[in-house]
């Protein structure tokens, strides 16, 4: 997600591209499980990564704003000559 956050950024020069680019792989997974549920009647081994899946989520967002602000940044200092 870093990687995704920091090419976007550097490409357009934007942090908001960036963020968007970095947590929508994260977004969609949390999204498939926040449909699913928990489903403790069903299976265990679903809650795990239910519960899991917030959290990353988070953490995407933190990442992929970090990076993509140190990304768009640069590509500001390099256009300005410094």
């Amino acid at each position: 997600m870093a990687v995704v956050a920091a090419l976007a950024a550097r490409r357009t020069g934007s942090r908001d591209a960036g963020i968007a680019a970095g947590v929508s792989g994260p977004l969609l997974i949390w999204s498939v499980y926040a449909a699913v549920g928990p489903r403790h009647y069903d299976h265990t081994s679903q809650s795990t990564p239910y519960y899991s899946a917030l959290p990353g989520r988070l953490m995407a967002l933190a990442v992929a704003a970090v990076t993509a602000r140190v990304f768009a940044r640069r590509r500001a200092l390099v256009r300005a000559g410094g």
